[in-house]
């Protein structure tokens, strides 16, 4: 075989094969499951809350569960 069947043959399966990666990347990423990579993508990794605003959080919930309460009394 010569050079230029060779080059042929490969341009051959990787233009197929380029396309449907392609598709397949398209389709990821215009899915709802896509917006979710999206998002984690420009968020960032994960990183825990400290001590510290765990306890906001949960003094911020506390009382509006109380405000809550008092409004259906």
């Amino acid at each position: 075989m010569n050079a230029r069947l060779i080059m042929l043959l490969i341009v051959a399966l990787l233009l197929p094969l380029a396309g449907y990666l392609a598709f397949k990347w398209f389709k990821v990423f215009n899915s709802k499951d896509g917006e979710r990579y999206m998002k984690r993508r420009m968020q960032g990794p994960y990183v825990p809350l400290g001590a510290d605003a765990v306890n906001d959080i949960s003094d911020i919930k506390d009382n509006n569960d109380t405000k809550d309460n008092k409004a259906l009394k």
